[in-house]
């Protein structure tokens, strides 16, 4: 039986079932630094005695700062609208998710309301000094409010007492994560970690393995199982993988894949309904399994992957052999088949813990052609 990949979603622009994008990750961090650089230079201006020269310089950056989050702001914005974020754990709380989605409320509000508020004070100062953004531009005042007492004492008021809210939000958003860690057990920092920008800002310049094109009509990623006793397949409709590969640089190769779970078909309707339901894939709550390499090895037929899987939000160390050929028009096939177990992701051990019925053994078949972006070397 053969199948093929019908849809080719973007590896790094969808999130996972438990993260969010690179993009969305470096947006929230990007903005969090600035924000504490702001609301720091802010209570500065009151609690520090410091040169006026120094606090005149200070008061440039933090204005800056503050157009910079602004339009942050709308990035971010356009960023969320068209990609939904991770749904929440399934052993989250309601109250718990309320909380939290009113909380996302108010801190997208005031992560507006600070900056803006910011700008339609300084243009209604009766100074009328200019913006310079970080020195290297001149930032245009709002208009029709130049030298408006009024506007901008209630603007300052409106200025101060959010960012006090704000840091009152931020306490209370830290204190959550850190509940939810260290007493329910449940990891949110790790959907957005800030360590994995790290990884990737540090590693941009630094690949030289070949970055390959995916041919997704000549591919497929399947798999095969026993109910019953008889034999079943199945394929993947929906899924996305980024290779950088270069024999000569195994150490700076890397393969990942993610395969949304709900596309998950066998051609059989008893199946492909139980397929997605909770004790299953879990499709609601995990719509996006992925495989993460860490090694590429050399063996005497091929070569070997070692990376994690995850399926289901459990992650388990995998490693399997691949061959790797090339074809008379350039055309690099890469082909594996490995056994995963199902209980160690705790599929279908509700309804079927003995295996009585569906085997525990699931062979994944991949079959992928490709093209270097580079082309020989």
């Amino acid at each position: 039986m053969t199948f093929k990949s019908q849809s080719k979603p973007n590896l790094f622009m969808v999130n996972s079932d438990q993260k969010y994008t690179r993009v969305a990750t470096f947006l929230h961090w990007l903005m969090a630094v600035a924000f504490v650089l702001m609301l720091g230079s802010g209570l500065s201006f009151d609690l520090i005695d410091m040169p006026k020269s120094f606090k005149f310089d200070l008061y440039q950056w933090h204005k800056s700062l503050g157009v910079l989050l602004l339009l942050l702001f709308f990035i971010r914005i356009a960023w969320r609208l068209f990609h939904a974020p991770p749904p929440y754990p399934s052993t989250l709380k309601k109250r718990d998710i309320i909380g939290a989605k009113i909380g996302h409320v108010g801190l997208y509000a005031l992560m507006f309301a600070i900056p803006f508020s910011g700008w339609l004070m300084v243009s209604s100062s009766p100074y009328g000094l200019p913006t310079f953004i970080f020195g290297l531009f001149e930032w245009p005042h709002i208009p029709g409010v130049a030298g408006d007492k009024s506007v901008n004492h209630l603007a300052g008021d409106f200025h101060e007492y959010m960012a006090y809210g704000f840091i009152a939000l931020i306490v209370i958003h830290i204190t959550a994560v850190f509940k939810h860690a260290l007493i329910d057990k449940i990891k949110l920092l790790s959907r957005i970690s800030f360590f994995a920008i790290i990884v990737t800002i540090l590693s941009i310049g630094t690949t030289h393995a070949k970055a390959y094109i995916i041919d997704h009509d000549k591919s497929a990623i399947t798999f095969s199982g026993t109910h019953a006793g008889d034999i079943f397949e199945g394929q993947f409709n929906s899924w996305a993988a980024s290779i950088d590969f270069d024999k000569d640089d195994l150490k700076n190769s890397a393969v990942s894949v993610a395969f949304e779970t709900r596309s998950a078909k066998t051609g059989n309707a008893m199946y492909d309904g139980a397929l997605p339901t909770k004790d299953w894939f879990n499709s609601a709550d995990h719509p996006t399994a992925t495989f993460i390499s860490s090694a590429i090895t050399t063996t005497n037929t091929g070569y070997r992957l070692t990376g994690d899987l995850t399926i289901r939000g459990e992650s388990k160390p995998l490693s399997f052999d691949f061959i790797l050929m090339q074809t008379a028009d350039g055309t690099t096939n890469i082909n594996t088949t490995f056994d995963v177990n199902r209980m160690d992701f705790n599929i279908g051990t509700a309804s079927d813990p003995t295996a009585e019925w569906v085997g525990e053994t699931i062979t994944i078949t991949i079959n992928i052609a490709a093209n270097s972006q580079r082309g020989k070397k």
